[in-house]
């Protein structure tokens, strides 16, 4: 029983440093592979999807990126296949929106900051500049900037 469980760890850390590259030194423990963005997935109850980007160790350093497809808000300014919305989990706030449009990015100035969308006006996101100007809140200290889009969005469920 014993030697099974060695087999078994062996086997689990040989897929790991297989998965990671073969080089420990790029490992993500390391920090070399952030920031970084989950898969989109739907919420269902809501009729949105999300996905997290992920910006340091640990793990749950991360923001969570929301898409609102048209058919299920068509009134709002938020909903479109334009804009994707980043929402700090740690402050409870939305900090910004990416264009996917044009890859640019619009950062809330802290006062108008709000833990709901839909308290935040259209006219209140400043206009948008190179993502890579953007500093990820949380991460000041490392100063790591914004550098990728969110993954390509998934096909807007049919009504």
């Amino acid at each position: 029983m014993y030697a099974k469980r060695i087999f078994m760890c062996l086997i689990a850390g040989g897929l790991f440093w297989a998965v990671s590259g073969g080089d420990p030194s790029t490992s993500l423990a390391q920090g070399s592979s952030y920031p970084y963005y989950s898969q989109w997935t739907y919420n269902t109850d809501h009729n949105y999807y999300y996905c997290n980007y992920t910006y340091a160790q640990p793990q749950d350093s991360y923001h969570r990126v929301y898409y609102y497809p048209t058919q299920y808000y068509p009134n709002t300014y938020y909903s479109g296949r334009r804009y994707a919305y980043y929402y700090n989990w740690s402050t409870r706030r939305h900090w910004g929106r990416m264009d996917l449009e044009t890859g640019k990015y619009s950062m809330l100035p802290e006062d108008k900051r709000k833990e709901k969308l839909t308290d935040i006006a259209e006219k209140d996101f400043p206009v948008a500049v190179a993502r890579d100007t953007i500093t990820i809140p949380g991460a000041e200290k490392e100063g790591l900037k914004m550098k990728d889009l969110p993954p390509a969005l998934p096909k807007d469920k049919a009504k």
